[in-house]
């Protein structure tokens, strides 16, 4: 599928997301993907009533590059007879962490921030078929689960925003990208950032993907397809945690109470899946997971409280001042360990 016919499939197959009048926020790095996705959407504007603006993040990572990056931007926006929007923010090489990681989270804070500030509530971003497949073998090699394995959404609501990112060019490939461009003699900018095999995706890209693609040819494009398998079957299973949840949940004093007897009757894979919604997808690896689910199936002498992630905890509940239950569970984020009898205690995080 190419640039021009994955966007207009996209606008046809989501056609309820965009009304007349629609406002849309497209980012632009200024490489290639971006600037194919902005001349893509062009021929999309040219057949509907819709706004586009351009979102432009700068790094200020790579100095005179990083400032020539957002100068051609802004040509590009003004060549197309768009607006461009622009935010700066701060990244340091030297303080630690995943710098790719940190840069990928404070480059959506800034593009939500700058939708909001235009009261726009959906965002373009040009993620392709390459971007799918390293993101499917890379959390299938840090052992995501099952989730991790549905890579990237087409649609993604941006929690605590209400904004929708979109990604079009899911099903299209990054040759399929500069083959567009070359086509249509249209100029981009190279971050030489995306070459340095420092970083784990560039490696990824650079060393493993080709390698892969040398001995499975068209692997890409079947572990797209593996996870619009994956991402039906888990919005399948979604639905029966959230039948799971209306069936065993209370809430309780800012937490939820969870029975054992009801929860243990459930397959195995559910009780697993069910824990990861409840406390939070990103808090429980699977030892975690398993480690919890075995904690509470064990006698109370193993302990009333077990600690978990950014302020997460399971207690054993008692309905009176007596021993803790081995068959009654309050999970809570905030800190403070509660019962039925309505006893608070500070809990100390680790």
């Amino acid at each position: 599928m190419d640039v021009d016919e994955s966007l207009f499939h996209f606008f046809k197959s989501h056609h309820d997301l965009f009304p007349a009048k629609a406002r849309i926020l497209a980012a632009c790095s200024g490489g290639p993907d971006s600037v194919a996705l902005l001349y893509g959407l062009k021929a999309v504007q040219e057949t509907r009533d819709i706004e586009i603006l351009v979102a432009h993040v700068n790094h200020g990572l790579r100095g005179k590059e990083s400032e020539d990056d957002q100068k051609f931007v802004r040509q590009t926006a003004r060549n197309l007879g768009w607006r461009a929007l622009f935010r700066r923010i701060s990244l340091a090489r030297g303080a630690g962490g995943n710098l790719e990681e940190k840069a990928r989270v404070k480059r959506y804070e800034a593009l939500i921030s700058l939708a909001r500030e235009q009261k726009i509530h959906t965002i373009f971003t040009a993620h392709n078929l390459d971007d799918q497949a390293e993101t499917i073998l890379m959390n299938f090699l840090r052992g995501s689960g099952i989730s991790g394995l549905a890579g990237m959404p087409a649609i993604r609501v941006w929690p605590g925003s209400g904004t929708k990112i979109c990604r079009p060019f899911l099903n299209v490939s990054k040759e399929d990208i500069k083959g567009y461009l070359k086509e249509k003699k249209v100029p981009f900018r190279m971050d030489r950032m995306n070459e340095d095999q420092k970083f784990l995706r560039s490696s990824f890209r650079k060393k493993i993907a080709p390698w892969i693609e040398e001995r499975f040819p068209g692997f890409k494009r079947r572990l797209g397809h593996f996870s619009d398998i994956v991402r039906e079957e888990e919005t399948f299973w979604g639905e029966k945690v959230k039948e799971m949840t209306r069936r065993l949940l209370a809430r309780e004093r800012g937490g939820y109470v969870l029975p054992w007897d009801e929860f243990s009757k459930f397959p195995l894979p559910l009780q697993r899946r069910f824990l990861k919604q409840v406390i939070g997808p990103d808090l429980l690896s699977f030892d975690n997971l398993e480690a919890l689910r075995k904690w509470m199936a064990s006698p109370p002498a193993d302990g009333r409280i077990w600690q978990l992630k950014k302020g997460w905890f399971v207690e054993r509940l008692s309905r009176s001042q007596g021993a803790p239950s081995a068959r009654l569970f309050w999970l809570g984020q905030d800190g403070i360990e509660r019962n039925f009898s309505g006893q608070k205690r500070k809990v100390n995080s680790r």
